[in-house]
């Protein structure tokens, strides 16, 4: 009888080791009633909603702006003013009005004016123009470097996402082996081939894992906020996600970081910093040269706004020489201060080269290696499955202890979660080397 209470078991459990434990494609897709948005999809919609990446677009608009400023400068200025002044009493006025053919008592006639001045040559004009458009290129740099920052944390949280589902589905998974193996240990303990301790201890166990699919869930909705947060919608969406966890596998050989480095956004930025320094010398040299330029202006009088009559008109240009405009050595100084500027952005530039260098070494480093930790851990969970489902069967026809089985049990449930660990590790590893490689939104 004892025996037949044995197969009777053991044909029980063959049939609950029959369930896949392992997630399948379908399992990890979003409920249907959610519509799920591929990595393409959520691409799109942070590029036109993020806050980080509008307020970058802002920032150029308004250096573009600045720029077209600036080239007013070497453009000819025109004023133009008119005027109508009340009479106040004097003999002289009188005489003026009545010349003018205005009577005693009436208004001043109305004056128009305007003149026009060009610069025929002005050393700060053009270095005005170079600082501009240096900083348009500063703030190019700054909008890349925002792009690339906003898909490394829009990539890890679309993951992120992607493995909240699986990470609910497995603890689902774990939580019916639980479950199994309590109802299990019950029937022992029933049969009196089992004793309470082991009874209460896989009871526990089951509790624990309940415990992990509650975890799992809150992990879940905690991952959407953080995706709805990086797509710029406002509010909260229960928004949700598909795709692959199958990662691309690192590319083979070594990368070439020379050439990486140098369309590091970082490295861009930096430079685009340097040549606006190197402009802001130019500005402070032409502090100390001379500025040539040629000045019209014409005038005329009238009793009415469009004034015609005593018409006159003045031209001639001028030589500006700054010989002591700041002070003795006001101006050197200052182009001095400008140079050692210039200076210490070329060696910030250096510096950001070769942090760029070795967080990109870094990044390669990790990916190639939690990649390989990845190959390992799929590897041990499938031989930890195996494991189990020897000693289930072991255990079942009386071969085996509970603590031992346990042992196998808590294995396949420790790998099963290390590997999908491991597997959002490389992931972000994946991230983070797309981030140094300066990868940003528009390359998808």
């Amino acid at each position: 009888m004892r025996r037949f209470k044995r197969f009777v078991l053991f044909s029980f459990f063959l049939s609950l080791s029959a369930n896949p434990f392992f997630a399948s494609a379908a399992d990890l897709m979003p409920p249907s009633s959610l519509h799920a948005l591929t990595w393409k999809d959520c691409v799109q919609i942070a590029l036109k909603h993020n806050p980080d990446l509008a307020a970058a677009k802002k920032a150029i608009d308004s250096a573009r702006a600045t720029y077209y400023a600036t080239w007013n400068e070497v453009l000819p200025s025109i004023s133009s003013l008119e005027d109508g002044y009340t009479k106040t009493q004097s003999s002289n006025q009188a005489s003026f009005l009545a010349s003018n053919g205005i009577a005693s008592g009436g208004f001043l006639p109305w004056t128009l004016q305007g003149s026009a001045r060009m610069d025929i040559f002005n050393f700060k004009d053009s270095q005005d123009i170079r600082k501009a458009h240096a900083f348009i290129a500063q703030m190019w740099a700054s909008y890349r470097t925002s792009s690339v920052t906003v898909r490394y944390n829009l990539k890890v949280a679309y993951y992120r996402l992607l493995f909240a589902y699986r990470m609910v589905k497995v603890a689902k998974d774990i939580l019916k082996l639980r479950q199994d193996n309590t109802d299990m240990v019950q029937l022992l303990y029933n049969n009196g081939q089992e004793s309470k301790g082991n009874l209460m201890l896989s009871k526990a166990q089951t509790k624990l894992a309940q415990e992990a699919v509650d975890q799992n869930r809150r992990r879940l909705r905690l991952a959407q906020i953080q995706l709805d947060q990086l797509l710029g919608k406002d509010g909260f969406t229960q928004v949700a996600v598909q795709g692959t966890l199958d990662l691309p596998d690192p590319q083979k050989g070594y990368p070439n970081m020379a050439s990486l480095v140098e369309n590091n956004p970082n490295v861009q930025l930096q430079k685009a910093i340097w040549w606006g320094a190197k402009a802001g010398v130019g500005q402070s040299l032409s502090a100390m040269l001379p500025n040539v330029g040629v000045l019209y202006s014409r005038s005329s009088l009238g009793n009415n706004m469009v004034a015609t009559q005593n018409p006159s008109w003045s031209f001639f240009g001028s030589v500006d020489l700054p010989i002591f405009s700041n002070g003795p050595l006001g101006n050197f100084f200052t182009l001095v201060s400008a140079k050692r500027t210039a200076d210490q952005n070329e060696e910030q530039l250096r510096s950001t080269r070769l942090l760029t260098r070795e967080t990109m070494e870094n990044a390669w480093y990790n990916l190639k290696n939690e990649a390989q930790l990845v190959d390992v851990w799929t590897y041990r969970v499938k031989a930890t499955k195996q494991r189990n489902d020897e000693s289930t069967i072991r255990y079942s026809a009386g071969l085996m202890t509970y603590d031992t089985w346990e042992i196998a049990v808590t294995d396949l449930v420790n790998a099963e979660q290390i590997l999908i660990q491991d597997q959002f590790t490389e992931a972000e590893y994946l991230a983070a080397w797309e981030e140094s490689e300066g990868l940003g939104l528009e390359d998808q």
